[in-house]
C-alpha cells in the first residue's frame, strides 16, 4: 500500500468548512480512500477549529495541521528574510507557512507527496525529498506556474487536457510527463431528488410554473456575473422567473459576512429595479448546496477567462441542470453540446446569455432532456473514479 502525503494549496482548511474547489476535490479523495483503504493517506492543512473537528471521523486518514501566519507583520518577516538574510548567506527562501509544512512532511517518510497546487514550493520540496517523490497537482492556469516545474518533481498532473497542452506549451515540461486526472463530484449527493426540489422551492415560494436560474461562484467581475445580470435585466418582466446569486457578498470564498465588495454593491444596484426577480443568498457550504441546487431549472457558469475546469458545472449536470456556460478553457471538456449551451466569450456575451435564457426559460422540454442527459455524462465524473484514476496514475509513473 503506497503511503501519501497530500499538501493543500493555500489558506483554506482540509475538510473544506470554508469552502475551495481544490479542498472538495480532496476531501472527495479521503471519503473515497475510507471506504476501500487503498493508500495510506495523510493530509496536510491549514489548522481551522470546525474542520478539525470534522477530521476526527476519519479512521483511515491522517491530519498534520500547521497554523497559518498572515498580516503585515509576516510579510514584512517574509521580505527581510527572503532579500537580506537569504541572499547574505545563499540559502533558499520559503515562506513561515512552507517552513512548517516541510517541518511536518519530515516527520514520516512517504512515497509520493502530491502538491496541489502551490507550483512555486515544487522546486523546494523537491530538494529537499528528491524529486522522485514530489508529484505536482495543477489546477490553475498555466500563466501562474514556475519555470523549472518538472525539473524537481516526478511528474506533473492537471484538471484538463487544457491545461496539459499549456503546460507543455509554457513550460520545460515534457508531454509524456504530464497526465490528466479529471475532476471529480459525489454522485450520491449531487443527484436529483424530489424532496429537495419541493423543500427549497417553498423556502423560496416558487410556484411549478417558476423558472429558477442560478449562479454559484465567486463575485468578481472575471467570473462574468455582470454579464448575466445584464441579460436577466432585459429578460420580459412578464415572464415568470427567479435569478439567484449564490456565494460570498465580499467576492471570494466565505469570510466576513458583514462585508460586502464594491463590485457586488454594484450589482445590487443594477437589479434593484427587477426587485425580488433576483435574490443574493450569500455563501451555502458544499452540505447545502445540493438541497439548493435541486430546486434550481437552469444553472448559469458566465466565465470570462480560461478555468482550468468548472466543477460547478459536473455538479449541476449530475443534479439534471441545463447549463449555459462559456467556451474557456477546460469547460468543454466537461461539458457536451446536448448537456449544456456553450457560447462564446466575446463582446455580445450578454446577448448571447440573454438568447439561451430565453430559450431555455420557454421551452419546458428541452430544460428536462438536457438535465437527463446531464445525469448520465456527470457518472463519468464520480469519486469513485477519480480515486482509482489517481491510483493507476501513480503506479504508471513509478514505472518510468
Amino acid at each position: 500500500m503506497k503511503k501519501i502525503a497530500i499538501v493543500a494549496p493555500a489558506l483554506l482548511p482540509i475538510p473544506p468548512t470554508k469552502g475551495g474547489a481544490v479542498e472538495q476535490l480532496i476531501n472527495h479523495f479521503i471519503e473515497e480512500n475510507e471506504k476501500y483503504k487503498k493508500l495510506d493517506l495523510t493530509i496536510v492543512t491549514p489548522f481551522e477549529e470546525r474542520a478539525f473537528e470534522i477530521a476526527k471521523k476519519y479512521k483511515n486518514t491522517n491530519f498534520l495541521w500547521f497554523k497559518p501566519r498572515v498580516g503585515f507583520a509576516v510579510k514584512i518577516r517574509n521580505r527581510i528574510f527572503r532579500h537580506i538574510i537569504c541572499s547574505l548567506c545563499n540559502i533558499e527562501f520559503y515562506n513561515d507557512n512552507q517552513a512548517q509544512i516541510i517541518k511536518l512532511l519530515k516527520k514520516d517518510q512517504f512515497d509520493k507527496i502530491i502538491l496541489e497546487s502551490n507550483s512555486e514550493f515544487v522546486n523546494t520540496l523537491g530538494r529537499i525529498f528528491g524529486k522522485d517523490k514530489i508529484v505536482c497537482h495543477i489546477h490553475i492556469r498555466p500563466m501562474d506556474l514556475h519555470e523549472g516545474l518538472y525539473e524537481n518533481c516526478k511528474a506533473v498532473f492537471s484538471v484538463s487536457e487544457y491545461i496539459k497542452q499549456e503546460i507543455v506549451k509554457n513550460t520545460d515540461t515534457p508531454s509524456d510527463k504530464v497526465f490528466v486526472l479529471k475532476n471529480c463530484v459525489d454522485t450520491s449527493i449531487f443527484k436529483k431528488d424530489a424532496n429537495q426540489r419541493e423543500s427549497t422551492r417553498q423556502k423560496y415560494n416558487l410556484t411549478e410554473n417558476t423558472v429558477a436560474i442560478c449562479y454559484v461562484g465567486r463575485l468578481v467581475e472575471m467570473k462574468g456575473i455582470k454579464h448575466l445580470i445584464d441579460a436577466v435585466v432585459k429578460l420580459d418582466s412578464q415572464k415568470d422567473f427567479k435569478l439567484f446569486i449564490i456565494g460570498a457578498l465580499g467576492g471570494h470564498f466565505k469570510g466576513d459576512v458583514n462585508y460586502v465588495s464594491p463590485f457586488v454593491k454594484n450589482l445590487f444596484h443594477v437589479v434593484r429595479p427587477l426587485g425580488d426577480k433576483v435574490i443574493f443568498t450569500d455563501f451555502i457550504d458544499n452540505v447545502n448546496l445540493p438541497v439548493f441546487l435541486n430546486g434550481m431549472d437552469i444553472a448559469v457558469m458566465p466565465t470570462m477567462y480560461k478555468e482550468a475546469v468548472a466543477l460547478n458545472n459536473i455538479e449541476y449536470q449530475s443534479i439534471g441542470l441545463p447549463i449555459i456556460t462559456t467556451n474557456m478553457g477546460g469547460i468543454p471538456e466537461y461539458v457536451t453540446d446536448e448537456t449544456a449551451c456553450i457560447v462564446e466569450n466575446d463582446s455580445n456575451l450578454s446577448k448571447s446569455i440573454l438568447e439561451k435564457l430565453e430559450y431555455l426559460i420557454s421551452n419546458k422540454e428541452a430544460r428536462i432532456q438536457m438535465g437527463m442527459r446531464g445525469i448520465e455524462y456527470a457518472k463519468n465524473f464520480d469519486t469513485s473514479n477519480y480515486l482509482n484514476s489517481l491510483i493507476y496514475l501513480l503506479d504508471r509513473i513509478d514505472r518510468f
